[in-house]
């Protein structure tokens, strides 16, 4: 048995927040914020283990490594020119908080 099958997945209670249903003015900044805060307070125990899915149309999230790519700024400008906005997050650089690290949005604004 693995120590996710004996002990992480074997909770007595689990909370579900569905943030699938699409909603424009809701941007993964906001998520990547709620998902550090529930990391926190799950973490110390403040809250119950949490199994959280969003979804933002029309973006692209970019992990870590991603932004060490030779060719990000083009890949960014392609990006905005398809309509798309995109966001990096920079997990474990903040003593293991996600620090979101954002471009502008499709429609110009940024989103940071």
């Amino acid at each position: 048995m693995t120590l996710l099958e004996g002990s992480l997945l074997k909770q007595d209670k689990w909370r579900f927040i569905d943030q699938t249903t699409l909603n424009p003015s809701f941007s993964a900044l906001e998520s990547y914020a709620t998902d550090d805060t529930l990391c926190r307070t799950i973490g110390k125990k403040a809250s119950p283990p949490t199994v959280r899915a969003w979804v933002h149309e029309k973006t692209v999230s970019i992990g870590i490594q991603d932004t060490k790519l030779p060719n990000l700024e083009a890949g960014i400008a392609f990006f905005k020119t398809s309509g798309l906005s995109s966001c990096a997050t920079e997990l474990g650089r903040s003593r293991g908080r996600a620090r979101p690290r954002c471009f502008e949005s499709f429609d110009g604004a940024s989103r940071c």
